[in-house]
């Protein structure tokens, strides 16, 4: 099964207090429980996988349905009450230096004998390739600060990660599920707020410029060090009519970087990448030397790259507090209904069942009321 999901969330600053992570840790492990004894761990890793479900549990937990908070706090909540010995799932990774720490707790995972060397593998490519494409192949001014992978005891898994833009204040989450496609068009499931110019070089669109990109890197790294310095001093129609036509100026986004780590092109040149996800994962191969690629592969090859946010749901702001919810209002709904049957199910004290119901209510009636 393959999936990925974006979600954007207003970045909120300050600590979740102790009494609502004490509060979140008990009931998320008695959800956690029903959702693999009903359904089995996998169909918890898919509901995981889903942007408005994972934004539906944070919320019926205690947590901002909206804040950039929920991803972090929930995601800590899980590592600390889910292991493979509880509930047949475990996390690794989480915000910071814990992210740092993924690639050392896989070899853990196989030293321990809980997953197969071969598995350790993949996982460990798997959370390069999703950091390199959120942030280098799809470029839409995320800086990656949290990552986590959850995966159960038959090696099945779920990539959550979460970066943050500060130029306007938001933060955009991302959910895989177990893909062996991360550059060919992967499937997406995708919720946010959308803008008008993105590079996306996973877009079917882009195939004739990832594949120009490889043709790139086997050329005389100073030729294209050439090209690339003689076109900022043109001006290039093709690019000011992006998205739009008739348009004056060059937007921001599509403008060529400033900064190039042309050690990284050499090195590609030394050794040429096979594929584009190769090419990803060559050491300093950021967003600037992708975007510089990109736009190269255009002015040498004629192949323009897609500028296409991957966004597929958005948000809609309601209400005088002018705070976002998803449009996608049904399947939201469908989640909350599901979390309403597993509560009820779930062996909590009747205090946090009752509170846990109360909040699952209010955000069904508060999708209610905004449809009117």
């Amino acid at each position: 099964m393959e999936n990925v999901a974006i979600a954007t969330l207003p970045l909120h600053d300050g600590k979740a207090p102790s009494y609502l992570v004490e509060r979140m840790k008990r009931m998320s492990s008695a959800i956690a429980t029903i959702m693999v004894q009903e359904y089995g761990t996998r169909v918890l890793l898919e509901r995981l996988a889903d942007p408005l479900w994972f934004q539906a549990l944070g919320s019926a937990l205690g947590y901002d349905w909206h804040s950039s908070g929920i991803t972090t706090v929930l995601t800590g909540v899980l590592r600390e009450v889910l292991s493979i010995s509880s509930h047949g799932v475990m996390v690794l990774g989480g915000k910071g230096e814990m992210m740092k720490l993924i690639l050392d707790e896989i070899d853990v995972m196989a030293d321990a004998g809980i997953i197969k060397d071969s598995k350790a593998n993949e996982l460990k490519r798997a959370s390069r390739l999703a950091a390199r494409v959120d942030t280098s192949a799809v470029q839409a001014g995320y800086q990656l600060y949290h990552q986590a992978i959850f995966i159960d005891e038959k090696s099945n898994w779920t990539l959550i990660q979460q970066g943050m833009n500060p130029e306007d204040r938001t933060a955009r989450r991302y959910h895989w599920i177990e893909t062996s496609r991360f550059v060919n068009n992967p499937p997406e499931v995708v919720i946010g707020l959308k803008k008008d110019v993105v590079l996306n070089m996973v877009d079917p669109k882009s195939d004739g410029a990832r594949k120009a990109s490889i043709e790139l890197v086997q050329e005389k790294t100073e030729r294209l060090m050439a090209v690339l310095e003689s076109s900022k001093r043109t001006t290039l129609d093709i690019f000011a009519t992006c998205g739009n036509k008739g348009l004056a100026r060059l937007p921001k986004e599509v403008e060529f970087p400033k900064k190039v780590n042309w050690k990284a092109v050499k090195s590609m040149y030394e050794n040429p990448p096979a594929t584009y996800e190769e090419l990803l994962l060559v050491p300093g191969a950021g967003p600037a030397t992708v975007r510089a690629l990109s736009l190269l592969s255009q002015l040498i090859y004629g192949e323009e790259p897609s500028w296409r946010d991957p966004i597929k749901f958005s948000f809609a702001v309601g209400g005088k507090d002018g705070v976002p919810y998803p449009v996608d209002r049904k399947t939201y709904d469908a989640a909350i209904r599901e979390l309403e049957e597993v509560a009820k199910q779930a062996r909590l004290d009747d205090p946090d069942k009752r509170w846990m119901l109360r909040r699952l209510a209010s955000l069904s009636s508060c999708n209610e009321k905004r449809e009117l």
